[in-house]
């Protein structure tokens, strides 16, 4: 995931349960390194298909899984902070890659996405009302 150069990136490279995910210039390290795993067992959502141009499955929900031991996965605390946690099913955890806004949004705050804090201008990763496109 990557906007203007910045990706999603954990500090420091420590997996912390509950450590705060910022965004940083992009150096290819291991702390930035995610992987998107579809929810098999999510309930069923009318799907649009698959788009090829930026890789999704429409509507279909993921967790976006950190490829460093433990794989945690980004979760949204208090309706706004995005986190690490161990995996645990809860929707707060659950993404759908939105083919009309062009945008990440959460599955558990359906009118929010994943956004950069002031505009892009911070490493705060936060979720938003629906106006920020990675793409």
């Amino acid at each position: 995931m990557n906007i203007r150069g910045k990706v999603v990136d954990i500090a420091g490279n420590k997996i912390v349960e509950g450590k705060k995910v910022s965004v940083y210039k992009k150096t290819g390290a291991a702390n930035q390194k995610w992987k998107l795993v579809y929810v098999k067992d999510a309930p069923a959502i009318r799907s649009k298909g698959y788009n090829k141009v930026y890789g999704f499955f429409i509507n279909r929900p993921f967790y976006l899984m950190s490829k460093l031991p433990m794989e945690r996965v980004l979760d949204v605390t208090g309706g706004k902070n995005v986190l690490l946690a161990s995996r645990n099913g809860k929707d707060t955890q659950k993404w759908t890659f939105d083919e009309k806004s062009k945008t990440i949004k959460s599955f558990a705050y359906k009118a929010k996405c994943l956004d950069i804090e002031n505009a892009g201008q911070s490493a705060n990763l936060q979720i938003w009302n629906i106006n920020s496109r990675w793409f």
